[in-house]
């Protein structure tokens, strides 16, 4: 990314940010020279990476203001109140199968209006808090303050998954965790993955070729909102606008008026039976032959910017799974398939294929009762579940093996 020529006013500040731009594109020019004589002697170069980053250039600007402000009192309250309004939100449902998402798209299109009526709102003068002077109002709302709200609620608006231990204990089994326990299991599960992200920063972020099709959207989505001089613009605004609105009002029949178009199972309609339950019902069976019309369920998958190779492998693991795999072990009565009450249940279940009691075979101080559970064992799963838990184990280390295979030219190379 190259920046735009500020023009000399004389400024020491900008003098030098002038000087440290000089540097960054001396430095990137030589990034890209020894990209260049890499390339020749390296065979990944190829017209697929080119294509990648064509489709960059359309979407991604090329140019940067480094004069724009970012992080602004303005960033700091519109991020932190919608943080811990989506964070609230998000842990409040936490438990409902039909939890409503706390979407970054809304929170984008919320915080422009915010931030513009900040804008005109706040005095222009400067204030110090603990030693740090900045001012209340530096200017309009910029698209890089819009940015970093985004990524700050993207970040921290989600429910703690760790949040699932503190409450099973609580419910299940009687033990109170305290609050500084507590905390600090939150805490650390919260923050282990933005270790990681720091970890693969060198591999996942910095080269050019690494493109998230999900982060495209986004900054399409922030180039049509705050570009004034791309003749682009206009278009790309009034489609958003109609689309925006025909959704908005399409989305009131699948979840209000009309629920069931959520899922229909076509099979359960030609022929009502358990059988054609199983086969086709979305809820509680391999969902063949399964119509939706709810983008709510349509749209989970990213449909609309997926690479193509991507949701060949999801949509023909799926239909494998789930259309050839799943029926086959179920009609043969694969591990008593046909006795569980339900073939997708992720429950425990004792030999007479009722819910297990895992209380019984617990003392008082939740250790196991082994006289007990020789009474009660085993304990059985669906072949569902626990083909499922197999599979989510060996992704582990089959996506290492993967990237290895696959890309380690490329790790090697960043």
């Amino acid at each position: 990314m190259r920046s735009v020529d500020v023009s000399h006013t004389g400024d020491p500040i900008e003098e030098a940010s002038n000087r440290q731009d000089d540097v960054e594109l001396r430095l990137l020019d030589e990034e890209n020279h020894r990209d260049t004589e890499a390339e020749k002697h390296h065979p990944l170069s190829s017209e697929e990476e080119e294509d990648s980053h064509h489709l960059v250039r359309q979407v991604v600007p090329e140019t940067d203001n480094p004069l724009l402000p970012s992080l602004t009192l303005r960033a700091i309250l519109l991020g932190g109140l919608f943080t811990v309004l989506g964070a609230g939100m998000s842990q409040l449902f936490f438990y409902k199968s039909n939890a409503p998402s706390f979407s970054s798209y809304f929170v984008i299109l919320v915080t422009l209006p915010l931030g513009r009526w900040l804008a005109r709102l706040l005095p222009e003068r400067d204030v110090s808090l603990f030693g740090w002077r900045f001012p209340l109002n530096p200017g309009p709302f910029s698209v890089k303050e819009h940015v970093l709200i985004a990524v700050t609620v993207s970040s921290g608006a989600t429910s703690a998954y760790a949040s699932d231990i503190i409450n099973i204990q609580e419910l299940f089994f009687g033990e109170h965790m305290s609050a500084l326990p507590s905390m600090t299991l939150l805490i650390t599960t919260q923050i282990i993955g933005f270790g990681f992200a720091g970890l693969v920063y060198n591999l996942l972020v910095r080269p050019p070729s690494m493109i998230f099709p999900g982060a495209l959207v986004t900054v399409s989505l922030f180039n049509t909102l705050h570009d004034d001089e791309s003749i682009l613009t206009q278009k790309r605004m009034r489609f958003f606008l109609i689309t925006f609105v025909a959704i908005f009002l399409y989305q009131f029949i699948p979840t209000t008026l009309f629920p069931t178009l959520s899922s229909i199972a076509v099979l359960c309609y030609v022929h009502r039976s358990r059988i054609a339950q199983i086969l086709s019902s979305g809820y509680k069976g391999f969902g063949i032959l399964n119509l939706s019309f709810d983008w709510n369920v349509l749209g989970t998958s990213g449909p609309l910017f997926t690479p193509w190779w991507a949701a060949l492998n999801f949509y023909g693991g799926l239909i494998i799974m789930m259309y050839v795999i799943m029926p086959i072990l179920y009609f043969s009565n694969f591990w008593n398939a046909k006795l569980f009450p339900s073939v997708l249940s992720s429950a425990l279940y004792n030999t007479t294929y009722q819910t297990f009691d895992v209380n019984a075979v617990l003392r008082y101080d939740n250790t196991l009762d082994e006289s007990a559970w020789n009474e009660k064992k085993p304990m059985l799963l669906t072949p569902f579940f626990a083909i499922s838990y197999g599979i989510s184990f060996a992704m582990l280390t089959s996506t290492i093996v993967h990237v290895l295979l696959w890309h380690g030219k490329e790790i090697t190379k960043a």
